[in-house]
């Protein structure tokens, strides 16, 4: 987990999200896949799950590793963790600015369903709220 809080760091600029990896709820079921080579953690993805549907809170690569497809491995396990427990949805928050990201979501089957205002801080931002439906 101390590897995946050193990944998040860079990889977010947004608000106060480095404190919600450290104070998670044990009541919410979390899931998170890493991404490992040489023994070191290269990138991760993390999952909060409620009843089916599931909530995507970050994916991050650590910076060297990125455009190398450490994303679309990590999206593409947990799509499939999800398919296969039956979750009704996956979801997750963006930004627009982001347009990799963005067309990484889409080429998964992610669909733009609304947006969350001022979301984003540093600098200021609306979120696209993006959802695959199983």
């Amino acid at each position: 987990m101390t590897e995946c809080v050193k990944l998040k760091k860079p990889a977010l600029q947004t608000r106060g999200h480095g404190k919600a990896l450290k104070l998670s709820s044990a009541a919410i079921p979390r899931c998170f896949f890493t991404a490992v080579e040489q023994g070191e953690v290269i990138g991760y993805i993390g999952m909060s799950a409620v009843v089916d549907e599931g909530y995507i809170f970050n994916v991050a690569a650590e910076e060297k590793h990125r455009r190398r497809g450490v994303g679309s491995a990590l999206i593409g396990e947990l799509v499939t963790y999800c398919q296969k427990h039956s979750f009704s949805f996956l979801t997750l928050e963006v930004r627009p600015s982001n347009q990799n990201a963005v067309s990484l979501y889409s080429k998964f089957g992610f669909i733009k369903v609304g947006e969350r205002r001022d979301y984003y801080s540093n600098p200021r931002e609306n979120a696209l709220l993006m959802t695959k439906y199983f």
